[in-house]
């Protein structure tokens, strides 16, 4: 269920829910302008909720890409191939950091890719 409040001038919608653990999460987002703005996202949450798509922590891009490249990439590669996978693990790590997998745009991964391939960093680490 969803509960929705006025905050200040702007709306605030709340969806939550059980976890694996049965630990109540919750999910906020504020910053609507009217009323319906909040519902509209509170029942795209719920039903999200009712697929099992929802989590309480947006994930970063970092962690995606050490969760893929781990996953994908690295089991079955001879050690040398690893060392260079888990390298590029690092260096996403620290120019990355936490940002939102959300706020990663489809150019930023080619921006990210020219400005290792200036640098210090090998363009074999991007195959």
């Amino acid at each position: 269920m969803a509960y929705i409040k006025k905050h200040g001038k702007k709306w605030q919608a709340q969806v939550s829910w059980y976890d694996l653990n049965n630990e109540r999460q919750y999910k906020t987002k504020g910053g609507f302008l009217t009323k319906r703005q909040a519902q509209e996202w509170a029942n795209k949450m719920e039903v999200a909720k009712d697929d099992n798509q929802i989590v309480a922590k947006d994930p970063t891009f970092a962690e995606e890409y050490e969760d893929y490249t781990n996953t994908y990439k690295i089991p079955g590669k001879a050690t040398t191939t690893q060392r260079r996978y888990k390298y590029s693990i690092k260096v996403v790590k620290n120019n990355f950091g936490n940002i939102s997998i959300l706020h990663v745009c489809g150019g930023d991964p080619a921006r990210v890719q020219t400005t290792f391939s200036g640098g210090t960093y090998s363009p074999r680490m991007w195959r």
